[in-house]
């Protein structure tokens, strides 16, 4: 492998002229393939624009905060070219100036009406967004009477109608701020600070709770009398503790807040328990109690605590361990204002309460909760569960267009009291279409994998809505699926701004034939399989494959068996803007074939492989990828081919920080459902990895070939790992830039060291500022540029420079690594070599990176150290690692043996080489064969010899009665390799043979075929089975051909049998048989030693 060429070019600040730049436009923050999320602030005061449902009007309001969802849009292509739709994201409703009162409105989509859309005009990184309906009325936020979003004639100097659009970040928009151990403002000892690494696995000590804690580490309370205390830092009535006891543990901890502004300190006893925590694994089966080997894993609950008088910013909170608390660690605690809902129309709903549902006693309110469901589907009324705990002994059913309604996730809970295994015992069901279950918090006993039932399940069909609803403790979340015919999918369910924690298995499954449906702003944690998957399950009983799964914008954390994301057949899935961490067993994002068969039955559908692409774009994965509970070496994405191939997938813009083996993996696993399944039709592209060993790893039988494009892991990483019958095409970034402009790499002015168009910038400066490397002078406005900062009487040296957008790794200061290229800025006060400094003691950043529009963003970084009278200059390195290419696969090394020659009875060689150019090894059972030769005539370390000497012949054969290898009928095409006529003409008949002199180290495919026509009655497939040893009596694998029916023979069909590995005494014991015990036929064979 060729070493790293590696290209630094500077560009210094003081030399260079700057401009203006004009770019892409809207279209950037339309979704390509789904909804992408945004918002729109106004250049005078940063005012954002957030919809009124009290009003029906599009306000204003300057810092308006990001939790606050109402402040996201969301942009819609309308069908007239450049004209769009700008919905709200809790609502759907949309923009509109209908009646042109003078006020922008909103409201439900009118998609007919040109007073709905919207034309945005770009100036640079700003935006003009105009009436398609009024003539040049642009929205403007001048008059500041009142905060209503108003439009006006255009006025191109006020900064009233200039509109910044800002895109949501990856991950779920979460209401609460968090407090554990990076922030904390005191720690009284002995307490400390518990944690590990992910820079290895011999750092990632899974015997400690911080392997299981956000971020990978916690607060211990190891003594009575320890405590950790934060200042509250803005306004909140709800807290969640997320805290560990020792196996077996309950008590009580102190919670405390103390009033910033002086007072009294109000103390509270938050019970904390170990019941519903604590699993052993010893490989995939689950233990409740410890043992030599297992390992341990769901440490931490969650206490809930709505708080008697809220705390205010600058307060204090303390959680301490008083005499007799328990010994505790406390992993985080989120702060956030718990708004309880009460219907503002109750004629609109019934209350559980009127049919004798009692809050918080111990009675069971099941059949309230039932009569009162009914009553109110009969009605047509919604069902409204006021605040109060309540207690519900059976499974709950929504009836056709039930709404149930609680007061909040915080208020109203649903504790489901069962104990007895089975999803007929618990949880809340609805099968067919608009059901709404919304503002509750659900819970169960369980304290199993096995021992309970589903949180949430049914088919919940077209018109459902899962939304502000908390699952805890139960077997899943989430399942979607209908076993009972006659089979409903779920067509469109909508899962959103929910939490789903402390699962026993998945957090949601969209499985059973699911279509259409959405999982968006949910946040998962401590789920003890997928947080979110799609398994393609309806093979069954026909739902069908998944299909158009859109998992988007979430937040998933401490998942501790499976993976973050899971997708398991199906096709046209979008999993984009989600982030996974801390990642305890497993994936981040994980995909396989093994779920096709199960206990010997196919349920699962595999991979579409065809329409539309599964989509998985836009993703974060922090510290994913750990050995699984099986003992492999899983991958941040991780791939594994079983039960059929890999196919139709895409990779984009993903962001890989941290893996204890691998940022990508390529597996294969051996089948007896399928035939050698491979990789295919899938790309990756923009991947970026770091802090990981080994970029991108290919295991086991993995076959097949995959696309890169711009796919990197930074140094000091190995790139590639790959083995088996496994190849990559790569490109770069800079690679696919030479050959969008030069033609290829290798064209004459393609180099990245040239200057083609002498414009003083080589072609590397020219990729990493997006700029024409071909005509004229530079573009205006490319940057780095400096000034002069002035402040409190001192001056700063200023930079602004431009990047190329993406999600990419590191920082302004330190160096921020994206598409290949790493800028980092420096600055020396002598502009001697040496004396340049980087990083945090040179500069600080100011603001956000600023999107320009055209592909690139800008930064602003200030010196840290005034000027002080001397001089400081400022450059930008620009430092390409040019990535090596994956290596060639291996090769493998193929034979090819004909079963009958000119020695046997009524046999034929092949002339070798044959017509195909590959040479053949023609045996019969009176002879030993060694060294024989491969496709190319050379010889190996292979030999073969025949264990039972049967007989050979061509008659019934593919040439019929006629002795002649010419008359065979066949399918050449079909057979590849083994399609030559003296190969197919003769057979043996059951014979048994051994295929020595293998490799322990490597593994063996073998195909063959046979043919024969008016077999014996049951002995119209062959069967080749593989043994242990010489006796016969252990089989290690086993395959069946229909070699004939009748007058009727196998012309153009093999099997293989693949992955084999050597037995005793490095050998393959072979046996051909007919199924029923009668006449096998094995006219040709073909062996594949796998690199």
């Amino acid at each position: 492998m060729s070493q790293k060429t590696r290209y630094i070019f500077y560009i210094n600040v003081f030399l260079l002229a700057v401009a203006s730049l004009t770019g892409a436009g809207i279209s950037d923050f339309v979704g390509e393939f789904d909804t992408e999320y945004l918002r729109m602030k106004c250049a005078w005061k940063g005012n954002y624009l957030y919809g009124d449902n009290s009003t029906s009007l599009v306000r204003w309001e300057e810092s308006r905060d990001l939790r606050e969802l109402d402040t996201h849009w969301y942009l819609q292509e309308s069908g007239t070219a450049g004209e769009y739709w700008i919905r709200s994201r809790p609502t759907g409703q949309a923009m509109h100036v209908a009646g042109q009162t003078g006020e922008v409105q909103f409201g439900s989509l009118n998609t007919g009406d040109p007073a709905y859309r919207w034309i945005f005009e770009q100036d640079g990184g700003i935006f003009r967004i105009r009436s398609a309906e009024i003539a040049n009325q642009y929205l403007s936020t001048e008059i500041e009477t009142d905060n209503i979003l108003d439009y006006a004639g255009l006025v191109t100097g006020w900064l009233s109608q200039q509109f910044i659009v800002e895109p949501i970040d990856r991950g779920a928009t979460l209401p609460w701020l968090s407090y554990d151990e990076d922030n904390y403002s005191s720690l009284v000892a002995p307490a400390y600070i518990e944690s590990v690494s992910y820079a290895s696995e011999a750092a990632f000590n899974r015997d400690l709770a911080a392997s299981e804690a956000q971020k990978l580490a916690c607060i211990v309370l190891d003594a009575e009398g320890t405590s950790v205390s934060w200042v509250i830092q803005e306004s909140a009535n709800a807290a969640v503790i997320r805290y560990s006891l020792q196996d077996g543990d309950a008590g009580n901890i102190t919670l405390t807040i103390t009033p910033g502004g002086g007072g009294g300190s109000t103390s509270t006893n938050v019970p904390v328990t170990s019941a519903q925590t604590w699993v052993y694994f010893d490989g995939g089966t689950e233990y409740d109690s410890p043992a030599p080997g297992r390992i341990p894993a769901k440490r931490f609950a969650e206490a809930r605590v709505l708080l008697s008088t809220p705390v205010d910013a600058g307060d204090t909170l303390t959680i301490s361990r008083e005499t007799g608390d328990e010994l505790i660690w406390i992993d985080v605690v989120e702060l956030e204002t718990a708004n309880e809902f009460i219907p503002a129309n109750p004629g609109d709903y019934y209350y559980v309460t009127s049919f004798g549902a009692v809050p918080n006693d111990s009675g069971d309110d099941y059949y309230n909760f039932l009569n009162c469901l009914t009553a109110a589907d009969a009605a047509g009324k919604k069902v409204y569960v006021p605040a109060g705990r309540y207690n519900l002994s059976d499974r709950l059913e929504l009836p056709s267009g039930a709404h149930l309604q609680g007061a909040g996730m915080w208020y109203t809970d649903l504790v489901f009291t069962s104990t007895t295994p089975g999803d007929g015992n618990g949880g809340v069901y609805a099968m067919g279409d608009n059901r709404t279950l919304s503002d509750v918090y659900i819970t169960g006993p369980q304290t199993t994998r096995d021992g309970g039932y589903k949180g949430i399940q049914g088919s919940w069909g077209t018109g459902s809505l899962i939304e502000n609803v908390w699952v805890e403790n139960t077997a899943t979340g989430v399942w979607t699926a209908d076993f009972n015919a006659p089979i409903l999918v779920t067509d469109g369910l909508i899962v959103r701004n929910s939490r789903f924690r402390n699962i026993y298995a998945d957090g949601i499954n969209m499985s059973s034939g699911t279509i259409n449906s959405i999982v968006e702003n949910c946040h998962f944690r401590s789920n003890g399989d997928d947080a979110l998957a799609s398994w393609a399950a309806g093979q069954t009983n026909g739902a069908g494959p998944t299909t158009n799964q859109q998992f988007r914008y979430n937040t998933i954390e401490c998942i501790y068996r499976a993976g973050g994301i899971g997708l398991f057949g199906g096709g046209a899935h979008k999993v984009h803007h989600n982030v996974v961490s801390d990642q305890y067993t497993g994936a981040g994002i994980r995909l396989n074939t093994i779920f096709i068969w199960v206990d010997g039955i196919q349920k699962g559908y595999p991979f579409n492989s065809t329409g539309d692409p599964i989509r998985i774009y836009d993703n974060t994965l922090i510290r994913t990828g750990a050995r699984g509970l099986f003992g492999g070496e899983i991958a941040a994405i991780d791939m594994v081919t079983e039960d059929d191939d890999m196919i139709n997938v895409e990779f984009r813009n993903i962001t890989i920080d941290g893996s204890l083996f691998s940022g990508i993996r390529f597996n294969g696993q051996f089948s007896t459902y399928a035939s050698n399944p491979v990789y295919s039709n899938i790309v990756l592209e923009n991947i970026i990895m770091d802090n990981v060993p080994v970029g991108t790893v290919a295991s086991g039988l993995a076959n097949g070939t995959v696309d890169y494009l711009n796919v990197s892991a930074l140094l000091p990483a190995t790139e590639f790992s790959l083995v088996g019958a496994f190849s990559i095409n790569y490109t770069t970034a800079t690679e696919a830039w030479q050959t969008i402009w030069f033609g290829s790499p290798t064209a004459p002015n393609a180099d990245l060291a040239l200057d083609p168009n002498l414009n003083g910038l080589v072609n590397l400066q020219e990729f990493a500022f997006l700029n024409d490397p071909v005509t004229g002078g530079p573009l205006a406005g490319l940057s780095p540029a400096s000034s002069i900062y002035q402040s409190g009487g001192q001056s700063y040296l200023q930079m602004d420079y431009r990047r190329r957008v993406g999600e990419g790794l590191g920082n302004a200061i330190n160096g921020y690594h994206v598409d290949g290229i790493i800028y980092t800025p420096e600055l020396s006060s002598t502009l001697e070599e040496g004396s340049w400094q980087s990083g945090s003691a040179a500069f600080q950043q100011i603001g956000k990176a600023r999107w320009n529009g055209d592909g690139t963003e800008s930064v602003t970084i200030r010196s840290v150290s005034p000027l002080s009278g001397g001089s400081k200059f400022a450059r930008l390195k620009v430092d390409l690692l040019g990535t090596n290419p994956p290596p060639p696969p291996p090769e493998s090394v193929t034979l090819l043996i004909d079963f009958g020659n000119d020695s046997s009875f009524r046999g034929a060689s092949v002339s070798s080489p044959d017509l195909n150019g590959n040479h053949w090894t023609s045996v019969w059972s009176g002879s030993f064969y060694t060294n024989l030769v491969d496709l190319n005539g050379d010889p190996s370390s292979i030999d073969l010899g025949f264990s039972t000497a049967t007989g050979t012949d061509y008659y019934n054969g593919p040439s019929g009665v006629t002795q002649d290898p010419a008359a065979c009928v066949y399918v050449a095409s079909s057979l590849g390799e083994l399609g030559v006529d003296e190969a197919v003409y003769d057979y043996y008949v059951s014979p048994v043979f051994q295929i020595q002199g293998l490799n322990p180290a490597k593994t063996y495919d073998l195909t063959f075929f046979g043919s024969h026509k008016f077999n014996s009655a049951g002995n119209d497939s062959t069967v080749f089975t593989i043994y242990t040893d010489s006796s016969l009596t252990t089989a290690v694998a086993s395959t069946s051909l229909l070699v004939g029916a009748g007058a009727s023979h196998n012309q153009d069909t093999v099997v293989t049998l693949s992955g084999l590995s050597p037995q005793t005494g490095n050998i393959l014991y072979v046996e051909v048989l007919g199924a029923s015990g009668g006449n096998g036929y094995l006219n040709a064979l073909k062996i594949t030693e796998n690199p």
